[in-house]
Parts: C-alpha cells; structure tokens; sequence
C-alpha cells in the first residue's frame, strides 16, 4: 500500500486512503442497490461512505457517485 501511494504521489496523483472492511461493504451495498435500480437506497448509502472525507478522494467512489448522479 505504501509503494502504492508513493508511485501515485510520484505520477502526480494523492495518496490513497486507507480503506476499511466497514467501507468496502458499504460500498458493495451501495453497487448492488444501483444495479437493482434503487438509486435513493445507493445514494443513502453513500452519504454514509463519505462520512469520512478521505473517502471522497478515492476513485471508485467518484464513479459510483457519477453513477448515481446520472441516474437521479
């Protein structure tokens, strides 16, 4: 994860954020109730993703929320 960050850093990108295992289901939560179409249940959940402001830096989680936005 450190070599990770510091070649990110290096391509001009930020470090990435630790990713927890309440996070990642979270976020698994959030895709399977986009994929089921219940996009207030996808974005309910994001909010509480983002709860932690490092996770808005996080890739995966700007598409989902580009996802979502499209969809509302």
């Amino acid at each position: 994860m450190v070599l990770k960050d510091k070649i990110t850093i290096k391509m001009g990108g930020n470090a990435l954020s630790i990713w927890s295992v309440e996070d990642e289901r979270l976020y698994q939560l959030a895709v399977q109730r986009l994929q089921n179409n219940n996009v207030v249940g996808a974005d309910a959940v994001l909010q509480k993703i983002l709860k932690n402001p490092a996770n808005a830096n996080l890739q995966k989680i700007k598409d989902l929320k580009n996802k979502i936005e499209a969809r509302s």
